[in-house]
């Protein structure tokens, strides 16, 4: 597909990947729509993705809300049709509890931040992209997708459901001229706050073994580029060191 003058969703945009992702995408001549629930943080982004020619608009909004989830797609679709989702939303916190810590609050609350925002930012839409023939959904999971852990039951649970998801989707709506994909960082990515919780964790990090939010915004171009003739459903991409270095 080529980018140019297209428009991309992003959510999650002022996060380390999310931001990442806007600067690429951006810098590829896409007009970026970034979401997030705070607008502040986006018209920073926004203000630095235009002083370096690039073109982006701001779309703040719950994306785990009906209402808002169906007005963010509207008010970015208003600029032209959206040709890429890029589902970067990531949890506020880390929810790593034991069982017997985990509240049904906190339970849906693992659940609703990535799984639900996916299937309403999906819901909304899909059918714009079904009436066109075309566009590109990418998902960003973790390697909670595909490895059990102790203590991060909700959020494993959460991950793997956004997998399946994003890979029933894609057998649902591809012979429909549309591309699904399941971007999958298998290993700890250099933002500030893996960085906090390494040096919480007492463990000797190494980030120059980690992945750069770079990598994977590299990886979602590669899958918004790719032609009707291939179509990588589920992309791992893992770093030298798969916890800290």
């Amino acid at each position: 597909m080529e980018l140019a003058r297209k428009v991309a969703l992003v959510t999650g945009a002022a996060g380390g990947t999310g931001t990442a992702v806007c600067r690429r995408l951006a810098a590829e001549g896409m007009i970026v729509a970034l979401n997030g629930r705070r607008a502040e943080p986006l018209e920073a982004l926004a203000a630095e993705l235009r002083a370096a020619g690039g073109e982006a608009l701001v779309v703040p909004g719950d994306c785990t809300q009906e209402a808002a989830a169906a007005e963010v797609v509207t008010r970015a679709a208003a600029r032209g049709p959206v040709a890429l989702l890029v589902h970067a939303l990531n949890h506020p916190e880390f929810p790593n509890w034991p069982l017997e810590a985990i509240t049904p609050e906190r339970w849906d609350r693992a659940l609703t931040t990535k799984l639900r925002s996916a299937y309403l930012l999906s819901r909304a839409l899909v059918p714009m992209m079904l009436a066109r023939g075309e566009g590109t959904l990418v998902f960003i999971a973790s390697g909670g997708a595909v490895n059990p852990a102790p203590e991060f039951t909700a959020f494993i649970a959460g991950e793997f459901a956004l997998r399946g998801f994003a890979l029933s989707l894609a057998l649902e709506v591809e012979p429909r001229g549309l591309h699904v994909a399941l971007l999958l960082p298998v290993g700890t990515i250099d933002i500030p706050r893996t960085r906090q919780r390494a040096a919480a964790s007492g463990s000797q990090a190494r980030p120059e073994t980690w992945l750069a939010p770079e990598d994977l915004a590299d990886a979602v171009v590669f899958l918004a580029r790719q032609g009707p003739r291939a179509r990588t459903v589920e992309l791992a991409v893992r770093p030298p060191a798969p916890v800290y270095g």
